[in-house]
């Protein structure tokens, strides 16, 4: 119990620094702490879009998740950040393969030698939320064998507690983001990963 918990609060402060530090950074660059040209403004503006990017990447799936889901809505960001996070289109690396196939084996409750003629060795796809591996069954069809990532449903579940947590707040400020509703775009992000 008290290690979940441990690891639950290393979580939210590793995610809420990560996500204030970068704020409190907007917010000073809104201030003209870094100059005030117009020009400067928008490569500042473009270099903010690449930090945050970079941010969610660290954050892990469901960050990088709602990075792509962002990238849809320029009714919460500028243009400079819609494209920047366009990029993230599933920037993660893949999980080890002894670990996909021991998770093919738990779930199946069979080795994957009874159940597939042949699997590839290396994911032939990786995403944020799991790989895919082509296999080929003993009949000879080929087929895709999707695999999640490991403990992804609790990281899920926690990081979207995180989420509404910093929704409400982000709310609570409409100043920051004119026009922006925050708890409406997180609720719209769990039912599209819950569907995922």
């Amino acid at each position: 119990m008290i290690g979940k918990r441990y690891l639950h609060a290393k979580r939210s402060l590793y995610v809420l620094w990560t996500l204030v530090s970068f704020a409190l950074y907007v917010y000073l660059d809104s201030k003209g702490w870094f100059g005030k040209s117009q020009e400067k403004r928008e490569m500042r503006l473009r270099r903010q879009a690449a930090r945050l990017r970079a941010r969610l990447i660290r954050l892990g799936p469901t960050f990088i998740k709602m990075g792509q889901m962002l990238a849809t809505r320029a009714d919460l960001l500028p243009l400079d950040y819609i494209k920047e996070l366009s990029a993230l289109q599933d920037q993660v690396p893949p999980f080890s393969d002894k670990q996909a196939i021991e998770i093919i084996e738990t779930e199946l409750g069979r080795s994957v030698k009874d159940i597939f003629a042949g699997i590839s060795e290396q994911p032939i796809a990786s995403a944020s939320l799991g790989q895919v591996y082509r296999a080929t069954l003993a009949s000879g069809e080929v087929v895709a064998v999707k695999v999640q990532r490991p403990g992804l449903s609790e990281k899920i579940r926690f990081d979207l507690d995180l989420l509404r947590w910093i929704g409400h707040l982000l709310d609570r400020y409409p100043k920051l983001f004119p026009g922006a509703e925050w708890m409406g775009a997180i609720d719209e992000f769990d039912r599209v990963i819950h569907e995922e």
